[in-house]
């Protein structure tokens, strides 16, 4: 019998460029659903850390029965030997470290006179120590980012430590998380604005800045409010503010009359997007543990702050007699101190009962002012 030859038949060029294009089709197809499910994960990872934080806030009141306080000012680092509340000069978010089971961070440091060696190597180690639950993963990951010295921020000029971070370490871990310090409604700011009353207005002011200057001055100041010295960086920053998270004030439950499951606590906090890890951003040049600062803080009431050579900027400067670190440009007045997040269409929020929730970024912007308030009726009334 003759032998038969099998002969293999090659793909034409047409059918592997039909391959080709079909394999394409469904990588187009799937590639959306793929990334879908992972923003999924990452948001629900996002939820589960704002989780934790409400349940380390609740455990703070618990404990001390108050929630933190915002701190002393951006010039400000944590005080290890500082307690919590009035006298802890440091961030909400340091104040809540050992309920995040991170007592061994908060710790470091205690024992160390402030402006030592000692001091200054505690807060350099703190600076760079990063924590997961702290950051969105759908933004950046929990590392520690560039530290400069810029127009907002000078690493080498703190109160109560001599280093110059800016040089050594040079880098701080951010958080994506802030604190609100208050809201309101249109009515009543108007009612605020018509009042003349500098101390009015100034509770739905988004001004941060660098606090005292010394332990001494702070307990100076406290004896001031809420009068409006040019000095007075608690009160110009808005210590009789209505929100959760206040420069130096820390505030009790009981104080809140608009109800826990109302009222944001802390949420999720606007950053430029293609700054995420440069640290050139105003609103994201610190670290997570300074003292009271749009790093860290957040607001439901973005008052329409006039531009500067306005006659409406004059009127302002009439009823509050501030011009120190009054947003200088348009971008800057609009984003600092808002909430916002990488998510698609939400941002997720804490109440102060400790629930976690997404709010729509169409959400109405008077229930939103109004959720940032603990005490929109008595604010109102007044």
């Amino acid at each position: 019998m003759a032998s038969q030859q099998h002969h293999r038949r090659a793909f034409t060029l047409v059918e592997l460029l039909v391959v080709i294009a079909i394999i394409g089709v469904l990588v187009a197809l799937l590639l959306p659903a793929v990334q879908s499910a992972r923003e999924a994960a990452r948001r629900t990872q996002c939820t589960s850390n704002l989780k934790n934080i409400g349940l380390a806030l609740q455990n703070h009141h618990d404990t001390y029965g108050y929630f933190p306080s915002g701190g002393w000012g951006y010039l400000w680092m944590p005080e290890p030997d500082g307690g919590a509340g009035k006298s802890q000069p440091g961030s909400w978010l340091y104040s809540i470290l050992a309920f995040l089971e991170e007592g061994t961070l908060r710790e470091i440091g205690t024992g160390t006179a402030p402006n030592s060696a000692a001091r200054d190597d505690a807060m350099r180690q703190l600076l760079v120590t990063q924590i997961s639950v702290m950051n969105c993963p759908s933004r950046r990951q929990a590392d520690p980012y560039p530290l400069l010295d810029n127009g907002s921020n000078n690493n080498s000029g703190y109160r109560n430590t001599g280093a110059d971070f800016a040089q050594n370490p040079g880098l701080a871990f951010r958080s994506d998380y802030a604190g609100c310090r208050g809201g309101g409604t249109q009515q009543a700011y108007d009612a605020a604005a018509a009042s003349g009353s500098a101390v009015e207005v100034r509770r739905f002011l988004m001004l941060d800045g660098p606090g005292p200057s010394s332990f001494a001055q702070a307990a100076a100041w406290d004896k001031s409010l809420p009068g409006l010295g040019v000095d007075n960086w608690f009160a110009r920053m808005g210590s009789g503010s209505n929100g959760m998270i206040l420069p130096r004030t820390p505030v009790p439950m009981r104080k809140i009359t608009d109800g826990t499951s109302k009222t944001y606590i802390v949420g999720e906090r606007m950053r430029e997007s293609d700054l995420y890890s440069t640290g050139t951003s105003l609103f994201d040049d610190q670290g997570a543990y300074n003292g009271f600062d749009r790093d860290n803080i957040v607001s439901a009431w973005v008052p329409p702050l006039p531009d500067m050579s306005s006659g409406e900027y004059q009127q302002w400067m009439t009823k509050t007699g501030d011009s120190a670190y009054y947003p200088a440009t348009a971008s800057e007045r609009t984003l600092q101190f808002n909430f916002g997040s990488a998510h698609t269409g939400v941002f997720q929020v804490v109440f102060c009962d400790g629930s976690v929730d997404s709010v729509s970024f169409n959400i109405d912007l008077e229930v939103h002012r109004a959720r940032g308030s603990r005490n929109l009726e008595d604010l109102v009334a007044n």
